[in-house]
């Protein structure tokens, strides 16, 4: 053989190789799945081939929409395939699924008593840790393990998330919120950058409930502090930015002389990121050193504290644990609560009638609660369910992860689908299809897709706690069929702190102020809304769901007095 072809040959032998192990892997699956008798989906390349992680956002939607059906091919071969199909597959195949590729067999569910079941049986259905480990950036944390291990974490993480703290979070979110509003205001102009902004508003929220660091709304636009190259926002806005890379290379990989500037700045982002977190730690030790308890109980002193007076393994945390802990709860209680901001900012600005509802039951709340500084938590909160029925269509809409991936452990497993029950072979993957039971018209009515904040809410008389007009937050139409911060013993220990969150920094901006979209030169207020809509129905799943051009929409805040009297 000529030796320049031996690279062509070696190249050919490669591909054929690879081809022949993927049909194998697909032939495996395809019998595996038959047995479920459920509709089957094949996927001619794995969900997390590098090519479909990276170039997949770019590439394969243009590649769905080929004619003839050859498009549907394409469809359900990335992860974020649920975000803009919602319920339609479901509604076409069945509550269940299965989606097979070359290496894995997943089984995605819509039907709400079974995603209940699900979510209820811990032991029996639990997260597959070859997906959550790749998670544990700088260490195991209460979202990654399972079992004891879960156990010793969730006892330790928990306690902060109590009332106490709420009312930390509500005044830190009042005072981070006027803050935003009055730098808004001070640009006098189109604000293309909400979503950075809420970004910027619930990080400094997190820092000060969570880890006892308060900052200005616009500290982080200054230069980093001594001994730092980032900012602290910049540092985790990066490692955020760069999730995709850290996940695949691993933190160790990216700061290496081969690889892309890009990344590199990632590698520059974590290691800054881990420098801040080992601050707040050694900070805390300080404090239990000297005796000192002034500090308000938050999430970084009970990990500390929980890590120094555990008498055994079993009753603290390692420092590797304390970090990937407060990665956690930084990825969770940012960029989530950030996200739903910027979604309801933008709904709200395409829909004048629900920010005079909201503003309805602010001002009949607080018209005697006096200036925003002066709001307690305790009295004004629980009389705010439309500002809470706000977020939860929001969310239910536009959930954070719109699906959740669990694996049938210890034995095979039954789970009941459509009132039948399957028997699930140990290490089958069953996804909670989110997306779709939010928005299946026969749990929602035939609006299921339509933004409605009026869906959650009921009256009822004498409501203890709920004056204003008497109203109360309903629950979902169907049990199982929402599920936006989890259910049984792993739900999301931040849901409180999140809508607590959520709900004073809307009674904070819509007391007095209205938003409304910019319109561009020749357009329609009809054409506006539509354009607006669509940025938002264009939304894509990275680390989180977020809008793929929010910076496309500017906005434009103004006091309600006067957009009454134009």
């Amino acid at each position: 053989m000529h030796p320049y072809l031996l690279p062509l040959y070696g190249l050919l032998v490669l591909t054929t190789a690879w081809t022949l192990s993927s049909l194998f892997g697909l032939y495996q699956n395809y019998q595996k799945a038959r047995q479920f008798g459920f509709p089957i989906i094949i996927n001619a390349v794995n969900f997390q081939n590098p090519f479909v992680v990276f170039l997949g956002p770019r590439v394969l939607p243009s590649l769905s929409r080929i004619p003839f059906g050859i498009g549907s091919y394409f469809k359900h071969i990335s992860v974020d395939w649920i975000t803009d199909d919602r319920y339609k597959t479901h509604q076409r195949l069945g509550n269940a699924i299965s989606i097979i590729d070359p290496k894995w067999l997943r089984i995605f569910i819509t039907d709400a008593s079974a995603i209940e079941d699900v979510m209820n049986r811990r032991k029996d259905f639990t997260k597959p840790r070859v997906f959550y480990q790749p998670v544990e950036i700088l260490g195991p944390n209460v979202d990654t393990v399972e079992g004891a291990t879960w156990q010793r974490h969730r006892k330790i993480t928990t306690p902060p998330f109590n009332e106490r703290n709420s009312a930390l979070v509500w005044k830190e979110s009042v005072r981070q919120a006027q803050q935003m509003l009055t730098f808004w205001l001070e640009q006098g102009k189109s604000i293309t950058g909400t979503s950075a902004d809420t970004l910027t508003l619930a990080l400094h929220v997190l820092t000060a409930a969570g880890f006892g660091q308060e900052y200005s709304f616009s500290s982080n636009l200054q230069a980093p502090p001594a001994g730092h190259q980032l900012s602290y926002r910049d540092a985790l806005n990066d490692v955020l930015r760069g999730f995709l890379p850290l996940i695949i290379c691993g933190p160790d990989s990216l700061s290496k002389w081969y690889m892309p500037k890009g990344v590199k700045a990632v590698g520059l982002a974590v290691k800054e990121f881990k420098q801040y977190m080992k601050e707040m730690v050694t900070r805390e030790r300080q404090l239990i050193e000297k005796r000192d308890s002034s500090n308000h109980a938050n999430l970084i002193s009970s990990l500390v504290r929980a890590s120094e007076d555990g008498k055994s393994a079993s009753q603290s945390l390692d420092d590797d644990e304390i970090l990937g802990n407060l990665f956690i709860y930084n990825l969770a209680g940012h960029e989530t609560t950030a996200n739903t901001l910027a979604y309801v900012i933008t709904l709200l600005s395409i829909n004048p009638d629900y920010q005079d509802w909201i503003y309805e039951e602010v001002t009949q709340v607080l018209q005697e609660a006096g200036s925003p500084e002066t709001w307690q938590y305790e009295e004004v909160y629980p009389r705010l369910p439309r500002c809470l029925a706000t977020m939860l269509e929001t969310v239910r809409l536009f959930m954070s992860v719109p699906s959740l991936m669990k694996i049938a452990t210890d034995g095979p497993q039954p789970l009941t689908i459509d009132d039948k029950e399957y028997l699930l072979p140990e290490g089958t993957f069953v996804v909670n299809n989110f997306a779709a039971s939010h928005t299946l018209p026969r749990y929602w009515g035939s609006d299921s897709l339509h933004w409605k904040p009026k869906r959650w809410i009921g009256t009822e008389d004498n409501i203890t706690g709920m004056k204003g007009f008497g109203e109360i937050v309903k629950e979902a139409p169907v049990r199982g069929c929402y599920k936006p911060w989890g259910e049984g013993p792993r739900v999301c220990p931040g849901k409180k702190f999140a809508q607590v969150e959520f709900v004073a920094v809307l009674a904070t901006l819509f007391k007095e102020w209205t938003v409304r979209p910019q319109s561009r030169p020749g357009e329609t207020s009809q054409q506006t809304t539509e354009r607006v809509q669509a940025v938002l129905n264009d939304s894509r799943l990275e680390i989180t769901l977020q809008m793929r051009n929010p910076t496309s929409v500017g906005m434009i805040w103004e006091r309600r007095s006067e957009r009454l009297q134009g």
